[in-house]
């Protein structure tokens, strides 16, 4: 997904002009909590104080509100604005999201793009991911280039492609293996566990 139909699609969300689902694919707990749990075929977005996704979207998921919740398979994209981001369950294509806390402990097929003050990755990336924020954490396998700007970055996992690292404190975990070209740009040396 290009990144001015990724715009486009947020401001959406944001702005609360798509605000719900379709009634069938949804279960409203309370004006501010919604709770999807029907399998949907299409494109699902969504706007509350909290979206929790407990069923399969065979399409793009767009979300934003305080805290969104993934713990149903998306075929697609998932795009999502929040302060409190969890994707808990397979994305078979890209994720984009922005918020405080970011987690990702279910494989991503594509790619990561996301922005946030801690982002945690800790499974499977089958492509490049490129993380912005406070305190970046990386556990899961990443299968293309890695890029991060962040002061705390740690790293136990595999690389595939190059790696481009902009941040105040690297931590390489006895896990760490990067297969491509490191850079990493700090006024500080890296720490490198043996592994």
């Amino acid at each position: 997904m290009n990144t001015k139909r990724f715009k486009v699609m947020l401001s959406l969300a944001l702005s609360g002009a798509v605000a719900a689902v379709a009634a069938f694919a949804t279960a409203q707990i309370s004006d501010d909590i919604l709770l999807i749990a029907q399998p949907a075929d299409h494109d699902v977005y969504a706007a509350r104080r909290e979206v929790n996704v407990r069923t399969t979207i065979d399409g793009d998921f767009v979300a934003a509100g305080q805290r969104v919740m993934v713990d149903g398979v998306v075929t697609g994209d998932v795009i999502v604005a929040a302060q409190i981001i969890e994707i808990r369950s397979e994305v078979r294509d890209d994720v984009r999201a922005a918020g405080q806390h970011v987690r990702v402990t279910s494989p991503v097929a594509g790619h990561i793009v996301a922005a946030g003050q801690v982002i945690t990755v800790s499974e499977q990336v089958g492509d490049f991911a490129r993380l912005t924020g406070n305190t970046v954490d990386i556990s899961g396998n990443v299968g293309g280039d890695l890029k991060i700007r962040a002061r705390k970055i740690t790293i136990n996992a595999t690389v595939d492609g190059n790696a481009e690292l902009i941040g105040d404190e690297l931590r390489l975990g006895p896990n760490a293996r990067m297969r491509g070209e490191v850079r990493w740009r700090s006024d500080n040396d890296a720490t490198i566990d043996s592994g």
